[in-house]
């Protein structure tokens, strides 16, 4: 395989989340737990992207050890989801900002390196990574909220992870 796979992954991840994002929004009186099916597949596919990733461009920027990191909690909290489906429903606000958390903070960390190497545009990401740890401490400290503003909100965040996964895709279009 070669870089381009991963590339593709990025794409097909980020228009997952991104689409996964809009049902949550367009859905709101949808069950909690069809909403983590649609969250777990979102994130199981970012998870495996960024696993993917890591090992085709481990010799650039991209690739640093918290993607890897990010990456493999991304897998393991989508298996979560999947596996544990009934209990899940009442805890996702929970997991949800937990996870956006980590992956936030690996895409903050990530700007730096970005900055490093004299990427022009990686005040982007660390300006995503700020926004994102914001929203799950937002979504953290508020799990008491409707199901419309849990389902707007999951609908937001994941919205907002698949836009930094399609910019993390485009970034690395040329590269």
């Amino acid at each position: 395989m070669n870089r381009k796979w991963s590339q593709v992954l990025w794409l097909l991840s980020a228009i997952l989340l991104i689409g996964a994002g809009v049902i949550c929004i367009m859905n709101p009186m949808t069950a909690l737990s069809s909403i983590a099916w649609i969250i777990a597949i979102a994130i199981l596919f970012e998870g495996f992207s960024d696993i993917v990733g890591y090992f085709f461009f481990r010799d650039t920027f991209f690739s640093n050890a918290w993607m890897l990191i990010d990456g493999i909690l991304s897998v393991i909290m989508a298996c979560f989801l999947i596996g544990y489906n009934d209990i899940t429903a009442a805890f996702i606000p929970y997991i949800f900002s937990g996870w956006l958390l980590v992956t936030s903070l690996a895409k903050f960390i990530n700007s730096f390196q970005m900055r490093r190497f004299n990427f022009a545009s990686w005040n982007w990401m660390c300006a995503l990574g700020i926004v994102g740890i914001a929203f799950s401490i937002f979504a953290f400290f508020n799990p008491s909220l409707a199901i419309l503003t849990i389902s707007v909100l999951l609908g937001a965040l994941l919205i907002f992870q698949g836009l930094v996964t399609l910019i993390r895709w485009y970034l690395c279009l040329n590269f």
